[in-house]
């Protein structure tokens, strides 16, 4: 247990460290970036799989569609 509370410690006075060297202007800078690129992946998943279930839907229904026709 005094293993992991001294890594925890030591962790956070490296990132708080880390982040008193940087302003708040740069953090938000930072922070701002973060979640431009993770709104662009979390659009980019949901555009992927609409794409994929638009798909789906397209050749169930042309199946049915050749399924339907009568035989000449």
């Amino acid at each position: 247990m005094e293993k992991l509370t001294s890594t925890l410690s030591y962790l956070s006075a490296a990132a708080l460290a880390w982040f008193g060297r940087y302003s708040t202007a740069d953090i938000t800078t930072m922070l701002g970036a973060a979640v431009g690129v993770g709104t662009f992946a979390v659009n980019w998943y949901y555009r992927h799989k609409s794409y994929q279930l638009q798909k789906s839907l397209k050749k169930k229904i042309l199946k049915r569609w050749k399924n339907d026709e009568p035989n000449s």
